[in-house]
């Protein structure tokens, strides 16, 4: 086989994994036992219990893989309710041993 077509084959082939890797990636979503500390995540669900400070909300949301624990700093105004579907992106963090997001975006839907 000549050098060129080996290259083009090459290029071809890997460029179609990346794309692959990428497109797949945008559907996975960790489950709670996969969330490391300092992972960036994005978690969808309905929120079972909340409650707040004058700075703070921590909240229970229930996923498909089961309840997760978010603290959210307010940043102005937020309103949020029990029964409502948030979509949050936050980072992991660990307090008092045990797995948390701290939100850093917030967006609600019903």
């Amino acid at each position: 086989m000549k050098e060129s077509t080996l290259l083009k084959l090459a290029f071809t082939v890997s460029s179609i994994g990346i794309i692959s890797m990428w497109l797949i990636s945008g559907s996975i979503e960790p489950d709670g036992n996969e969330l490391r500390e300092n992972s960036y995540v994005k978690v969808k669900g309905t929120i079972s219990r909340i409650s707040e400070t004058d700075s703070t909300f921590f909240i229970g949301l229930e996923t498909d893989k089961g309840i997760v624990d978010v603290v959210v700093f307010k940043n102005g105004v937020l309103e949020l309710n029990e029964q409502q579907g948030v979509e949050i992106n936050g980072r992991v963090a660990v307090y008092n041993g045990k797995k948390e997001i701290i939100a850093e975006r917030i967006k609600t839907y019903r």
